[in-house]
Protein backbone atom coordinates (compact mmCIF):
# COMPACT_ATOMS: atom_id res chain seq x y z
CA UNK A 1 0.00 0.00 0.00
CA UNK A 2 1.26 3.46 -1.12
CA UNK A 3 -0.26 5.44 1.63
CA UNK A 4 -1.28 5.20 4.91
CA UNK A 5 -4.40 5.70 5.09
CA UNK A 6 -5.80 3.72 2.11
CA UNK A 7 -6.13 6.55 -0.36
CA UNK A 8 -4.61 6.05 -3.59
CA UNK A 9 -2.08 7.92 -5.07
CA UNK A 10 -3.23 8.03 -8.47
CA UNK A 11 -6.06 9.57 -8.17
CA UNK A 12 -4.59 12.44 -5.71
CA UNK A 13 -5.03 15.97 -6.98
CA UNK A 14 -1.76 16.79 -5.02
CA UNK A 15 0.14 14.24 -6.63
CA UNK A 16 -1.27 15.23 -9.92
CA UNK A 17 0.02 18.61 -9.00
CA UNK A 18 3.31 17.97 -8.20
CA UNK A 19 3.13 19.32 -4.75
CA UNK A 20 3.46 15.87 -2.85
CA UNK A 21 6.11 13.24 -3.22
CA UNK A 22 3.95 10.46 -1.81
CA UNK A 23 2.83 9.84 1.18
CA UNK A 24 5.79 7.75 3.06
CA UNK A 25 8.50 9.74 1.41
CA UNK A 26 6.67 13.23 1.69
CA UNK A 27 4.76 14.13 4.48
CA UNK A 28 4.22 10.62 6.01
CA UNK A 29 8.10 10.36 6.35
CA UNK A 30 9.01 11.50 9.90
CA UNK A 31 6.58 11.36 13.19
CA UNK A 32 6.08 14.84 13.87
CA UNK A 33 5.14 15.58 10.27
CA UNK A 34 2.36 17.32 8.73
CA UNK A 35 0.07 14.39 8.18
CA UNK A 36 -1.60 13.17 11.50
CA UNK A 37 -2.87 9.92 10.27
CA UNK A 38 0.92 9.20 9.13
CA UNK A 39 2.21 10.60 12.36
CA UNK A 40 -0.16 8.19 14.44
CA UNK A 41 0.89 5.45 12.33
CA UNK A 42 4.41 5.41 13.17
CA UNK A 43 3.78 6.24 16.73
CA UNK A 44 2.05 3.24 16.88
CA UNK A 45 4.56 0.87 14.40
CA UNK A 46 1.61 0.42 12.06
CA UNK A 47 2.49 0.10 8.28
CA UNK A 48 -1.12 1.58 7.50
CA UNK A 49 -4.74 2.18 8.98
CA UNK A 50 -5.85 -1.14 7.57
CA UNK A 51 -3.53 -3.01 10.83
CA UNK A 52 -4.96 -1.17 13.98
CA UNK A 53 -7.78 -1.59 15.57
CA UNK A 54 -9.48 1.46 16.28
CA UNK A 55 -9.47 2.35 12.22
CA UNK A 56 -13.49 2.25 12.23
CA UNK A 57 -13.97 4.77 14.55
CA UNK A 58 -11.10 7.03 14.30
CA UNK A 59 -11.84 10.62 13.18
CA UNK A 60 -8.09 11.46 11.90
CA UNK A 61 -8.77 8.47 9.32
CA UNK A 62 -12.44 9.60 8.14
CA UNK A 63 -10.20 13.35 7.84
CA UNK A 64 -8.46 11.66 5.49
CA UNK A 65 -9.67 12.98 2.08
CA UNK A 66 -9.09 16.86 3.59
CA UNK A 67 -5.77 16.01 4.96
CA UNK A 68 -3.84 17.56 2.40
CA UNK A 69 -5.76 21.03 1.99
CA UNK A 70 -4.86 20.97 6.22
CA UNK A 71 -1.35 21.02 5.40
CA UNK A 72 -1.27 23.17 3.21
CA UNK A 73 -3.23 25.66 5.32
CA UNK A 74 -0.58 24.78 8.19
CA UNK A 75 2.15 25.12 6.00
CA UNK A 76 0.89 28.85 4.86
CA UNK A 77 0.60 29.76 8.74
CA UNK A 78 3.91 28.58 9.01
CA UNK A 79 5.30 30.65 5.92
CA UNK A 80 3.65 33.61 7.44
CA UNK A 81 4.68 33.09 10.95
CA UNK A 82 8.18 33.48 9.82
CA UNK A 83 7.88 36.15 7.76
CA UNK A 84 5.97 38.22 10.44
CA UNK A 85 9.69 37.24 12.64
CA UNK A 86 11.96 38.18 9.58
CA UNK A 87 10.02 41.24 9.19
CA UNK A 88 9.75 42.64 12.85
CA UNK A 89 13.83 40.90 13.95
CA UNK A 90 16.02 43.66 12.66
CA UNK A 91 13.75 46.43 14.51
CA UNK A 92 13.89 44.56 17.52
CA UNK A 93 17.13 42.99 17.90
CA UNK A 94 18.33 47.16 17.50
CA UNK A 95 16.76 48.46 20.36
CA UNK A 96 16.70 45.84 22.40
CA UNK A 97 20.57 45.44 22.08
CA UNK A 98 20.73 49.51 23.13
CA UNK A 99 18.73 48.58 26.24
CA UNK A 100 21.07 46.03 26.93
CA UNK A 101 24.31 48.51 26.36
CA UNK A 102 22.28 51.14 28.57
CA UNK A 103 23.68 48.63 31.80
CA UNK A 104 27.26 50.60 31.33
CA UNK A 105 25.72 54.18 31.95
CA UNK A 106 23.22 52.61 34.51
CA UNK A 107 26.07 51.19 37.03
CA UNK A 108 28.57 54.08 36.24
CA UNK A 109 25.42 55.84 37.81
CA UNK A 110 24.93 53.63 40.80
CA UNK A 111 28.42 53.87 41.14
CA UNK A 112 28.64 57.68 41.28
CA UNK A 113 25.42 57.95 44.16
CA UNK A 114 27.00 54.75 46.20
CA UNK A 115 27.56 56.30 49.79
CA UNK A 116 30.68 55.05 50.04
CA UNK A 117 31.79 57.21 47.27
CA UNK A 118 29.86 60.07 48.14
CA UNK A 119 31.75 60.13 50.99
CA UNK A 120 34.79 59.99 49.32
CA UNK A 121 34.00 62.46 46.39
CA UNK A 122 30.08 64.67 47.33
CA UNK A 123 30.71 66.53 43.91
CA UNK A 124 29.46 62.94 42.46
CA UNK A 125 26.38 62.79 44.03
CA UNK A 126 24.20 64.96 41.80
CA UNK A 127 25.99 64.16 38.26
CA UNK A 128 25.57 60.76 39.28
CA UNK A 129 21.50 61.06 40.04
CA UNK A 130 21.52 63.39 36.87
CA UNK A 131 22.97 60.40 34.87
CA UNK A 132 20.26 57.97 36.74
CA UNK A 133 17.98 59.73 35.46
CA UNK A 134 18.96 59.95 32.22
CA UNK A 135 19.26 55.92 31.45
CA UNK A 136 16.21 56.19 32.65
CA UNK A 137 15.05 58.41 30.76
CA UNK A 138 16.58 56.64 27.41
CA UNK A 139 14.87 53.36 28.60
CA UNK A 140 11.28 54.79 29.00
CA UNK A 141 11.63 56.18 25.15
CA UNK A 142 13.34 53.08 23.56
CA UNK A 143 10.16 50.67 25.90
CA UNK A 144 7.79 53.22 23.88
CA UNK A 145 9.50 52.89 20.74
CA UNK A 146 9.05 49.16 21.00
CA UNK A 147 5.27 49.53 21.70
CA UNK A 148 4.72 50.16 18.00
CA UNK A 149 5.23 45.91 17.83
CA UNK A 150 4.01 45.32 21.60
CA UNK A 151 1.58 46.60 23.40
CA UNK A 152 3.01 46.08 26.96
CA UNK A 153 5.98 48.46 26.05
CA UNK A 154 3.90 51.13 26.36
CA UNK A 155 2.98 50.71 29.53
CA UNK A 156 6.32 49.87 30.67
CA UNK A 157 8.23 53.10 28.77
CA UNK A 158 5.34 55.15 30.47
CA UNK A 159 6.28 53.98 34.25
CA UNK A 160 9.51 53.83 33.56
CA UNK A 161 9.31 58.04 32.55
CA UNK A 162 7.42 58.58 35.33
CA UNK A 163 10.06 56.94 37.35
CA UNK A 164 12.62 59.37 35.92
CA UNK A 165 10.68 62.58 36.46
CA UNK A 166 10.15 61.52 40.21
CA UNK A 167 14.38 60.92 40.30
CA UNK A 168 14.57 64.46 38.91
CA UNK A 169 12.33 66.04 41.19
CA UNK A 170 13.85 64.31 44.10
CA UNK A 171 17.23 65.74 43.30
CA UNK A 172 15.55 69.10 44.09
CA UNK A 173 13.63 68.10 47.01
CA UNK A 174 15.58 68.18 50.51
CA UNK A 175 16.78 65.56 52.78
CA UNK A 176 15.15 67.01 55.85
CA UNK A 177 11.74 66.92 54.02
CA UNK A 178 11.32 63.32 55.51
CA UNK A 179 7.66 62.78 54.68
CA UNK A 180 7.64 63.80 50.65
CA UNK A 181 10.72 62.07 50.33
CA UNK A 182 8.94 58.75 51.91
CA UNK A 183 5.98 59.47 49.62
CA UNK A 184 7.59 59.78 46.40
CA UNK A 185 10.22 56.62 47.39
CA UNK A 186 6.59 54.80 47.79
CA UNK A 187 5.12 55.89 44.62
CA UNK A 188 8.07 55.27 42.95
CA UNK A 189 8.40 51.68 44.59
CA UNK A 190 4.92 50.90 42.68
CA UNK A 191 4.91 52.79 39.40
CA UNK A 192 8.07 50.51 39.37
CA UNK A 193 6.77 47.58 39.56
CA UNK A 194 3.95 48.06 37.05
CA UNK A 195 6.62 48.79 34.75
CA UNK A 196 8.86 45.68 35.17
CA UNK A 197 5.76 43.68 35.25
CA UNK A 198 4.94 45.09 31.41
CA UNK A 199 7.92 45.03 30.67
CA UNK A 200 8.93 41.24 31.08
CA UNK A 201 5.38 40.64 29.40
CA UNK A 202 6.69 42.17 26.73
CA UNK A 203 9.42 40.62 26.25
CA UNK A 204 7.58 37.83 26.60
CA UNK A 205 4.83 38.15 23.92
CA UNK A 206 7.84 38.85 21.00
CA UNK A 207 9.12 35.94 21.91
CA UNK A 208 6.12 33.87 21.76
CA UNK A 209 6.08 32.88 18.35
CA UNK A 210 9.81 32.50 17.62
CA UNK A 211 10.68 30.52 21.38
CA UNK A 212 8.04 29.67 23.52
CA UNK A 213 10.21 28.37 26.20
CA UNK A 214 12.20 31.97 26.60
CA UNK A 215 9.03 33.48 26.54
CA UNK A 216 8.02 31.57 29.33
CA UNK A 217 11.70 32.08 31.33
CA UNK A 218 10.31 35.72 30.79
CA UNK A 219 7.20 35.19 32.95
CA UNK A 220 9.61 33.10 35.50
CA UNK A 221 12.20 35.64 36.00
CA UNK A 222 9.00 38.23 37.16
CA UNK A 223 8.02 35.76 40.12
CA UNK A 224 11.41 35.93 41.29
CA UNK A 225 11.61 39.09 40.97
CA UNK A 226 8.20 40.00 42.65
CA UNK A 227 8.94 37.53 45.54
CA UNK A 228 12.51 38.98 45.99
CA UNK A 229 10.41 42.82 46.39
CA UNK A 230 8.02 41.61 48.36
CA UNK A 231 10.59 39.08 51.05
CA UNK A 232 12.63 42.43 51.03
CA UNK A 233 9.26 44.19 52.29
CA UNK A 234 8.46 41.46 54.75
CA UNK A 235 11.91 41.61 55.77
CA UNK A 236 11.73 45.72 56.75
CA UNK A 237 8.81 44.67 58.94
CA UNK A 238 9.97 41.63 60.71
CA UNK A 239 13.07 43.98 61.50
CA UNK A 240 11.18 45.62 64.31
CA UNK A 241 9.68 42.33 65.69
CA UNK A 242 12.82 39.64 65.14
CA UNK A 243 15.75 42.16 64.31
CA UNK A 244 18.20 39.23 63.09
CA UNK A 245 15.66 37.28 61.26
CA UNK A 246 14.46 40.61 59.31
CA UNK A 247 18.02 41.47 58.86
CA UNK A 248 18.48 38.21 57.72
CA UNK A 249 15.91 38.23 55.10
CA UNK A 250 16.62 41.75 53.75
CA UNK A 251 19.79 40.71 53.04
CA UNK A 252 18.74 37.24 51.49
CA UNK A 253 15.92 39.17 49.12
CA UNK A 254 18.77 41.50 48.17
CA UNK A 255 20.97 39.14 47.14
CA UNK A 256 18.18 37.60 44.87
CA UNK A 257 17.52 41.04 43.33
CA UNK A 258 20.75 40.73 42.41
CA UNK A 259 20.70 37.46 40.65
CA UNK A 260 17.55 38.64 38.78
CA UNK A 261 19.14 42.05 37.61
CA UNK A 262 21.57 39.64 36.35
CA UNK A 263 19.52 37.00 34.71
CA UNK A 264 17.48 40.17 32.89
CA UNK A 265 20.75 41.12 31.54
CA UNK A 266 21.55 37.75 30.71
CA UNK A 267 18.02 37.48 28.96
CA UNK A 268 18.13 40.39 27.01
CA UNK A 269 21.60 39.91 25.69
CA UNK A 270 19.96 36.77 24.49
CA UNK A 271 16.93 37.67 23.07
CA UNK A 272 18.78 40.71 21.41
CA UNK A 273 20.95 38.47 19.64
CA UNK A 274 18.36 36.15 18.69
CA UNK A 275 16.29 38.60 16.88
CA UNK A 276 19.51 39.93 15.22
CA UNK A 277 21.00 36.90 13.82
CA UNK A 278 17.12 35.68 12.40
CA UNK A 279 17.64 34.39 8.78
CA UNK A 280 15.65 37.60 6.94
Amino acid sequence: MDTYCGKSCEFCSEKESGSCPGCRVGPGRSLYSGCEIAGCCRSKGHDSCETCTMKFGCGKRGRREGMPKERRRKAAEEAARKAEIARKAPFLGSWLWVLFWLIVPSVLASLMTNNTMVALIPTLKVPGRLLSVLVSLAYGLILLRLSSEEKCYRTAGGCTLVVAAIDLLGIFIPDRKVGLVLLLALVTILVGLAGEYHEYMGHSEVLLEMDKDFAQQWKGLWKWYIIAVLSTAGGFILIFIFRLLGLLVVLAAAIALVVVSIKKLVYLYRMAKLFREYPN
